[in-house]
């Protein structure tokens, strides 16, 4: 059984947290084999995980962060509609994004990679909806052109846009829409990346 007198940020949890009743008598938490423990700690919400479970024990904390337990985060109801900046690179859809529009219109910044499901147009109706965005960055994606522009329209506070485009589309695809999009919507843009998206500048040199 677990020692309420150990020391540590991951030190064993009192008797009282990691113990349970069964027939009888009391077994420890920490040693349930480790599908049961996974079971257990994937119906909690994720700010419970991330701010209790992982700091019970050494055990638990190992459990936490398995990559199985991230497969579905629950995070912005509890935001309360003041979430300011996410990251979801590498996973998503085009309704999770909606989502996170509807409910955190508050937000500054908003990091992703334009991956299947996600579409171009999904995105872009999401961030029309964010006025107060500031800080965007885009990886895997492709040509905007005219939904670039309405992104910048619709958020006019945007400073920073990064939109990187590696592997993207054919090898000497030439295009200057991106650039002209946000030349004409986007003058307070301070911090701009434009990786891979073929200006014709390019061509002219090589």
């Amino acid at each position: 059984m677990a020692s309420s007198s150990s020391s540590g940020p991951f030190s064993p949890a009192p008797p009282f947290l990691t113990t349970v009743m069964k027939e009888g008598g009391c077994i420890n938490w920490a040693e349930l084999p480790y599908e049961l423990k996974s079971s257990i700690l994937s119906s909690l919400c994720t700010v419970d995980v991330l701010e209790n479970a992982q700091k019970v024990c050494t055990s638990w904390r190992h459990v936490c962060k398995d990559p199985k337990m991230w497969q579905k985060i629950d995070m912005v109801d509890r935001s309360q509609g003041g979430l300011v900046e996410i990251d979801i690179s590498y996973f998503g859809t085009d309704s999770l994004l909606n989502y996170f529009a509807l409910s955190s219109s508050n937000l500054r910044s908003l990091k992703l990679a334009l991956v299947s499901p996600i579409t171009t147009e999904g995105l872009t109706e999401a961030l029309v909806k964010l006025p107060l965005l500031e800080d965007l960055e885009v990886a895997q994606c492709t040509s905007w052109g005219d939904s670039l522009k309405l992104v910048g329209q619709s958020c006019p506070k945007l400073k920073t846009l990064k939109l990187h485009s590696f592997g993207v589309g054919p090898r000497w695809t030439f295009s200057d829409d991106d650039a002209l999009a946000v030349a004409e919507t986007m003058p307070g843009l301070r911090n701009l990346q434009l990786f891979g998206n073929g200006l014709s500048w390019f061509k002219s040199h090589s």
